[in-house]
Order: C-alpha cells, then sequence, then structure tokens
C-alpha cells in the first residue's frame, strides 16, 4: 500500500468518526435480536410466540470494558379476529450494558407493538409498522472509575479526589422509538426491506445537572433475502 491510499484510508475514518456522535448498544448477529433492530419485526415471526435472548462480552482480554445482554418475548394478540392473515401483536425487551468494568451501567425495558397488514389475496405481500417505548436508566459508579487528578507516579489512586462534580449519579427518561417494514414472499422464496427511526423525543442526558446533551435520533435501515431452490441428482 503506497502513502496516498493511507492517507486517503486515515481521511475516511476521520470522517466516520466527525459524523458517528454516538451510538446505541448492538450486537454483530443483530439479526438475532429482532425488537432492538425495529420495532416492526414484533410479531414478525412464524408462529404465535417467541423468545431472543442475546449476550455479548466483548474484549475479554483487556478488563470486559463491554458487556450487553438482552431477552425479549413477542406473542399474537386477537389471533383470527382481523382477517386475511393479518395479525397484532405485542412484545416486551430488557436490555443491559456495562461498560468501564462497570463504572457506567445501562438498563433498558420496552413495550412494543406491532401489526402486520396482508396487501394482497394471495398474502405475498405485507406492510409491518411497529411502535417501542422504553424506560431508559443509566448510572455512574464512581467507587471503580480514575480521573486524571487520581493519577500518581505509582499509577491511579483511588482515594485521591477526583475533583469532579456529579449532581446525580442516575439518569431516567422515557423515549420512544418506530418502524416499518415491508416483505414480500413468494415460492422461489423473498426478501424485506424495513426502517426504523429511534429516539424520536431526542431525550437530554446530563449527570451535571445542567447543560445535558440531546441524544440524537438515530435512522437504521434494514434489508435481506432468501431463495429456495433444488438440486436434482
Amino acid at each position: 500500500m503506497n502513502l496516498g491510499k493511507r492517507q486517503h484510508i486515515l481521511i475516511l475514518l476521520l470522517l466516520i468518526c466527525e459524523i458517528a456522535w454516538a451510538q446505541d448498544p448492538h450486537f454483530s448477529q443483530y439479526f438475532r435480536s429482532p425488537l432492538t433492530l425495529n420495532p416492526a419485526n414484533t410479531g414478525g415471526f412464524e408462529g404465535s410466540q417467541r423468545l431472543a435472548t442475546n449476550f455479548r462480552n466483548q474484549w475479554q482480554g483487556i478488563g470486559d470494558p463491554y458487556v450487553t445482554g438482552t431477552v425479549s418475548f413477542d406473542t399474537e394478540i386477537m389471533k383470527d379476529k382481523l382477517g386475511n392473515g393479518n395479525r397484532l401483536a405485542v412484545g416486551v425487551l430488557g436490555l443491559f450494558d456495562r461498560t468501564a468494568g462497570g463504572g457506567f451501567n445501562s438498563s433498558y425495558l420496552s413495550a412494543s407493538v406491532g401489526y402486520h397488514l396482508y396487501l394482497n389475496p394471495d398474502e405475498t405481500d405485507k406492510l409491518s409498522i411497529g411502535f417501542q417505548a422504553t424506560l431508559v436508566n443509566k448510572r455512574l459508579d464512581n467507587t471503580i472509575l480514575s480521573y486524571a487528578n487520581q493519577f500518581t507516579n505509582g499509577g491511579f489512586d483511588l482515594s485521591l479526589p477526583s475533583n469532579e462534580t456529579f449532581a446525580r449519579g442516575v439518569i431516567n427518561y422515557v423515549d420512544f422509538n418506530t418502524g416499518a417494514l415491508y416483505t414480500h414472499q413468494s415460492e422461489n422464496g423473498g426478501f424485506y426491506i424495513g426502517t426504523a427511526l429511534y429516539h424520536i423525543l431526542r431525550p437530554t442526558e446530563s449527570f451535571l445537572g445542567s447543560n445535558g446533551t440531546k441524544v440524537l435520533s438515530r435512522i437504521n435501515l434494514n434489508a435481506g433475502g432468501y431463495h429456495k431452490y433444488c438440486r436434482s441428482r
């Protein structure tokens, strides 16, 4: 790789950092966490009930800086009362995220509802709409956090004053998310494409009591497909 290509990659990474202000907890296999991917996925499965769990323990060898887990459950309601195969579903989601070895902890408890409407009698095209309300709790544990004022020649001394002033150690607020999903299925396969909007209210977060930072809205796009085939001998 010559110097010019390296410079171009470095500039691209800097631009990505400039526009990526923050992110929500996420998983590598995001498609296995349906209610965090898109609220419109609520009830979007074959069957009447679904239970999903996920766990991530990232970078174990350097102190477990990120530990994240979820459990979700969604189920169909008003079965056979909407006609044409349409369905209404509700779901609940619990998510925890621990960073900095437990110095910063986040918990999310969500309730979601999804409606799935078939667009034709053959039930090959479906439009799904979902809505999600989330109770957010974030906590600081200053007993295990270290700051620049506590650094000495021998390392960090947590018995020294940090000179950091926090008005509160806990943040609570309510947030809302919504999403839509289009699905097409046929005998040979199918595909789906969806979008979701997170943090509709753009709530303010602050441990200082003033001059809080607004949580930026996040737009999520998701798509996928599959193809059925038979192999003859």
